[in-house]
């Protein structure tokens, strides 16, 4: 083949690649049916309002996603169709549409929310953590809660900071000062606030969270002796409500004459408190597995989490084992529940945006 040739042959391929490619995007613009050319709807990046498919018989809406009736030009008679409600990247799970939409998974800092951060830094009269933001917060040793008296804090308190708190700590808290152009600062003045023990921490994209009346939430019903902070940061921190633990309650012992009778007895009472002990560990870590398992469904599916919406999937989820919980295959049919809640509260408020 020549040059001329081969010139020739590679400006009708970048001809018909430029035909191709317009194709499509009139065709993702103006909504036309015809467009639906594609054996899966994965990864198209969609506007609000974009129209995503016809096809409404062979799939779900959901997250992000609308059903709304059109016109053809050719036809008078309305069909259905799923079109987008906000811009994002478009996945299809099975036949669930949904949405992931474009968001910070940063958090942007307000005064007064409740977040959790690790310690990173030492520094002369304060800490510095990372609260999941574009830049570390600060907490200043006349902001932390002395125990048992408030104080003025001394050089000796400065020279005792690391026994407070030291790298890799996590900590709770709240944003006493969010201004743009400063850092963050923090305050653990309150008895609720302070070092997180043992529990387990979950990272979720900030965006996600909802701020509510109350972020140290003692989860209800069959979940309670479980407590959740919400952090608005995107930190969820999960744990034990209280000390449940059945080793802490005394039994009657059964006095004998004998001394030895008591002891054999009271040994017996010490592997009877250690049987049961063990038992209710194994369910108290199981409720927070699945708790844990609820919020990471939730996240995966681009839901928001707050407590409502953790308490739906745990319902939705009952006739499941904690592992099989975050499953792909499962995600759309546990989350059903939570994905309606969200969509009847944006319609209510697109009625409410109407009649105003």
């Amino acid at each position: 083949m020549t040059d001329a040739a081969t010139s020739k042959h590679l400006q009708n391929q970048m001809h018909d690649n430029d035909e191709s490619e317009s194709s499509f995007s009139i065709g993702a613009i103006s909504g036309n049916a015809s467009s639906q050319r594609f054996s899966s709807l994965s990864g198209r990046v969609v506007t609000p309002g974009a129209f995503i498919t016809s096809e409404t018989a062979k799939y779900l809406h959901g997250h992000g996603t609308i059903l709304e009736s059109y016109t053809e030009p050719s036809s008078t008679t309305p069909v259905q169709c799923l079109r987008s409600t906000q811009a994002g990247l478009l996945h299809q799970l099975g036949s669930l549409l949904l949405i992931e939409p474009v968001r910070h998974k940063r958090y942007l800092p307000h005064t007064g929310d409740t977040i959790i951060g690790r310690v990173t830094k030492l520094a002369i009269d304060s800490w510095n953590l990372n609260i999941n933001a574009s830049q570390d917060a600060q907490l200043r040793l006349s902001s932390v809660n002395l125990p048992q008296i408030q104080r003025r804090k001394t050089y000796k308190d400065q020279l005792q900071m690391r026994q407070m708190f030291s790298e890799g700590d996590l900590l709770v808290s709240e944003v006493l000062e969010a201004r743009p152009e400063r850092r963050v600062n923090l305050q653990t003045r309150s008895s609720k606030y302070g070092k997180l023990g043992r529990g387990l921490l979950v990272q979720v994209d900030a965006s996600l969270m909802r701020r509510q009346k109350q972020h140290f939430w003692r989860m209800p019903g069959d979940y309670e002796g479980v407590r959740v902070i919400l952090g608005m940061n995107g930190f969820l921190w999960i744990d034990r409500a209280v000390d449940q633990r059945l080793g802490n309650r005394s039994l009657s012992l059964v006095h004998r004459d004998t001394d030895q009778h008591q002891k054999n007895q009271t040994q017996k009472d010490n592997e009877f408190h250690n049987q049961v002990n063990m038992a209710h560990e194994r369910a108290l870590h199981d409720k927070m597995a699945r708790v844990r398992n609820a919020i990471v469904a939730l996240h995966k599916m681009f839901i928001p989490i707050y407590s409502e919406t953790i308490l739906d999937v745990l319902d939705g989820s009952k006739q499941l084992e904690s592992k099989d919980m975050t499953e792909s295959k499962m995600l759309p049919v546990i989350c059903a529940s939570a994905a309606g809640r969200i969509q009847r509260q944006q319609r209510e408020e697109q009625k409410k945006r109407s009649d105003e």
